[in-house]
């Protein structure tokens, strides 16, 4: 059994993994949710976020002198990139699907026609043919 540092909990020694590389990425993914909450973001969500005070910070990151305003203008660019680009898919997949409706409506139509059209021609090849047996019948009768 294995004691989580710092608390009374107690584990079966399999159920906690040893593996340095993925006990540091653990860390640095808690390190980076901590800081994300301490901006005002709370996980898997926005709830809490205080745009102005992002705001201000991003001003301020954006005036001074440093590799992280270039890093953030970067990312401000790329993220309003994929917010347009996001949309845009949004408004051709809404397109994509009206006009798939509006084929499908038309495929219809257009195979009603056709059936309308087949029906139409056995009639008259009906018609014909009945009326063909009618002036044999007829010349039949007169001989």
């Amino acid at each position: 059994m294995l004691r989580k540092k710092g608390t009374n909990e107690v584990y079966p020694e399999n159920s906690i993994d040893n593996d340095p590389e993925k006990v540091l990425k653990t860390s640095q993914a808690r390190r980076k949710l901590e800081s994300i909450k301490e901006a005002g973001v709370e996980y898997g969500g926005c709830e809490n976020l205080k745009i102005s005070n992002l705001v201000a910070k991003t001003i301020e990151i954006l005036e001074c002198e440093s590799i992280y305003k270039a890093a953030l203008a970067s990312n401000i660019n790329a993220f309003y990139y994929s917010i347009q680009t996001q949309n845009t898919l949004e408004t051709m997949n809404k397109k994509v699907a009206t006009m798939e409706k509006q084929m499908a409506e038309l495929m219809n139509n257009l195979n009603r026609q056709e059936w309308v059209e087949k029906e139409a021609e056995k009639n008259i090849a009906q018609e014909l043919t009945d009326s063909d047996n009618r002036e044999k019948c007829v010349a039949g009768k007169a001989m």
